[in-house]
């Protein structure tokens, strides 16, 4: 593989600080809703089904692509690290599909949101643990074994089952936290006719979204491991 260029893992770091800021703030969300209010738990429900349902097709992408490249490939180095990512994906799945049963039940009554922030309380620690391992041990790994054009695959068949819709507001989230260099590297990526319009729509999206759901067009950035 020396004469093919391997994947650059950086915009991994974009993405894994999206889910870390927005799933890290969602329990407050909850919290802040008075039961009854029908119309503010629309509003958060939908956020959080967004982000989760984000999280479930990154997850899946890694699945299908990633780790059994790594274990062909790199066996002796990734095989408890591979493991290691495997089991927090399916307890991570575990909750997110306990998330989005009792965020049916929250909607569907306006009331149970205790509930709903319980699991977020449980699954935010782990998805933090998930990331930092991967950042740390498996993405070094993955620059030496895995080529541009697989990582490429990966990412597109993770965007693959979004709903086209969400896509301005998806990289808008992606931009509020992001290393410019990189974001532009990313929407460089895309097809030529979806460009300008990520460039125009991402962060006005992205804000008008955050005012809607913090009151805020600037809400707090990401908060990161003291490591990184």
């Amino acid at each position: 593989m020396t004469d093919t260029q391997l994947a650059n893992t950086r915009d991994m770091y974009m993405i894994h600080t999206l889910l870390l800021r927005e799933f890290g703030a969602m329990a407050a969300l909850v919290r802040g809703v008075p039961d009854g209010d029908t119309e503010r738990v629309g509003i958060v429900v939908e956020h959080i089904e967004l982000v989760a349902d984000l999280l479930h097709h990154h997850h899946n992408a890694e699945d299908v692509h990633i780790w059994p490249k790594l274990l062909a490939r790199l066996p002796e180095a990734t095989a408890p690290l591979v493991r290691t990512m495997e089991r927090h994906h399916r307890a991570i799945e575990v909750l997110n599909d306990d998330l989005g049963t009792a965020l049916t039940a929250w909607l569907s009554t306006a009331t149970g949101g205790a509930a709903v922030a319980a699991i977020l309380d449980e699954l935010v620690p782990l998805l933090t643990e998930h990331l930092v391992t991967e950042e740390d041990e498996v993405l070094p790994l993955i620059g030496r074994c895995v080529t541009a054009a697989e990582w490429e695959e990966m990412l597109a068949d993770a965007s693959s089952g979004l709903d086209p819709a969400t896509v301005p507001l998806l990289f808008g989230m992606l931009e509020y936290d992001a290393d410019p260099e990189i974001f532009r590297m990313t929407v460089d990526q895309l097809p030529a006719e979806l460009r300008p319009v990520i460039h125009d729509l991402a962060g006005k999206a992205y804000a008008a979204h955050s005012e809607r759901l913090h009151g805020t067009a600037t809400p707090p950035h990401a908060p990161r491991p003291d490591r990184v």
